[in-house]
Order: C-alpha cells, then sequence, then structure tokens
C-alpha cells in the first residue's frame, strides 16, 4: 500500500512538473459561447487546417469556427439544442468521407445529426438532420462500430426510455437506422467507453450510471447482448485506453475517486476498487 502511494505521489509529482514547464506562445479570446462541455478540433473543411466544433450545456448550443488561412476563425454559424444539450460527438455518419457531428437534446428529447456536406461555402457546411425526436431523456452519446462493418454507428442512453437505456443506431447504405435492441435497466447513465476487450475484431461498450454500475453491450450472432460488469457503485465516468501503446488496454473509472486498473481479456473491468 505504502509503495502504491508512494508510485502515485511520484507520477503526480512528474505531472506537475511537466504543466508548470508548458510555455504558450499567445493566448487569443475567440468567441464567448457560454458553458462548454465537449471540444472538437478537426480539419472539417479537408483545407488543411483545424477547424473546431464546440458543444455548450447552456444555453444549448454547437458552434462551429472554421479557421482561416491568417490564423483567425469564422465563428458565426451555430445550432441551438433547444436548452440542456448533452453530448457532442463526430463521426462519419454517412460514409461520404467528411466528418459529421451528432448531438443529444435532453429537454427536446432529441437526437440531431450535423451532416457534413462542404461545397465551399460555409454557410451552408453542415446540414441539420433530426434523427429522433420521441426520445426519453437522452443524456449520454458515443459514435463507434458497434457491429463491425468498418462503418460509425451512434449508441446513446436515456433515463426514461421504458425501463430500457440504450438505443442504438446502425449506418447502413449511407443513413443512420435505430436498430432493435432490448437493454437492461442501468439507472441514471453518465458516460460511455469502447474498446475490443476481448480482442475478438468487435468493440464492445460500456455505459456507466450513477445508480446501476457498469453495463456492457456487445454485438454477438447478430443481436447485441448486455450484461453488468460491475454491480449497483456510484460511477461518474470511464475512459478505456492503450497507456504504453503496447495493446494492453487500461481503464480509469471514476466514482469517489479515480481508479486505473487492468481491463481484463475476455472478463470485464478488472482490478477496480470501490
Amino acid at each position: 500500500m505504502i509503495a502504491r502511494q508512494l508510485a502515485r505521489a511520484v507520477l503526480i509529482g512528474l505531472l506537475v512538473g511537466v504543466c508548470w514547464s508548458l510555455e504558450f506562445e499567445r493566448t487569443e479570446y475567440i468567441i464567448d459561447i457560454g458553458a462548454v462541455c465537449d471540444i472538437f478540433v478537426e480539419d472539417f473543411d479537408s483545407d488543411g487546417d483545424d477547424d473546431l466544433l464546440l458543444g455548450t450545456y447552456w444555453p444549448g448550443r454547437v458552434h462551429y469556427l472554421q479557421r482561416q488561412d491568417d490564423g483567425s476563425f469564422i465563428s458565426d454559424l451555430e445550432w441551438s439544442t433547444h436548452g440542456n444539450g448533452r453530448q457532442l460527438v463526430i463521426g462519419d455518419f454517412d460514409n461520404d468521407g467528411d466528418i459529421d457531428a451528432a448531438y443529444a437534446s435532453y429537454d427536446d428529447n432529441s437526437y440531431v445529426i450535423l451532416r457534413n456536406q462542404w461545397t465551399g461555402e460555409v454557410q451552408s457546411q453542415f446540414e441539420p438532420e433530426v434523427l429522433l425526436t420521441h426520445a426519453r431523456g437522452p443524456v449520454a452519446l458515443i459514435a463507434t462500430d458497434v457491429n463491425g462493418d468498418s462503418l460509425t454507428d451512434l449508441v446513446g442512453a436515456e433515463l426514461r426510455y421504458e425501463g430500457r437505456t440504450v438505443r442504438v443506431f446502425e449506418q447502413r447504405n449511407h443513413v443512420l437506422v435505430q436498430a432493435s435492441v432490448d437493454s437492461l435497466t442501468l439507472g441514471a447513465p453518465t458516460s460511455f467507453a469502447s474498446a475490443d476487450i476481448d480482442r475478438d475484431g468487435l468493440v464492445e461498450v460500456y455505459i456507466t450510471s450513477s445508480t446501476g454500475g457498469i453495463l456492457r453491450m456487445r454485438y454477438v450472432g447478430g443481436d447485441y447482448e448486455f450484461n453488468r460488469v460491475i454491480p449497483s457503485s456510484v460511477i461518474n465516468s470511464i475512459k478505456i485506453f492503450d497507456v504504453g501503446h503496447d495493446g494492453t488496454l487500461k481503464s480509469t473509472v471514476v466514482n469517489q475517486r479515480s481508479t486505473l486498473c487492468d481491463v481484463g481479456s475476455g472478463a470485464a473491468i478488472a482490478g477496480a476498487t470501490w
């Protein structure tokens, strides 16, 4: 225990040292848009410069800031999420090579796609398309290939979905189509993570909850299979990543404290302490 605490203290000290050693050439005020909950830096218009896409929790808007050749941004393109916007994600949702976006609106009970159709005019670059208007309190969203067809799908978690939790939208013929899913009840979902933990070529999706632990979703034999990998616990978020870039996956699970743990092959998230 002492060795573990000492190692953690050394790691924190190294991170603090790195942070203090950073020097920035300049800071620049770009835009005042409220409480930002998600931000993506991508070349959305394929001109070689990274642009910005930001989602705000309140007043509930998505902002697109296109970067110009001189380093400035065009920042007059935005969409309302009708208050309480939850989770902005990006991905190629129509398989045309352009990066699209999607967001969930808790107050509006909807999922919306912002379809990227860049033609040279920033004002018409993203076309909003309502994916679903009768959702039940969507609070989390993830873009990933859930069924192994190399296309980006969309998974949403909801608070009031008829006793269930998860909606899956599969990409078929360049559009997202809602799949038939019979998920377990999770409680109050808080976050998503996805990774091919069992190394079968298909990603598993992990959904955390503030009341119901962690739910795992896997695509098996044409259907979606659900099981709880950690029972009822207060869990705020989960991240799965390759720390050493050696194929060994780790996960960070956050409840009352943050825990870095090994992800076991086939078994679920292993080594977490609660």
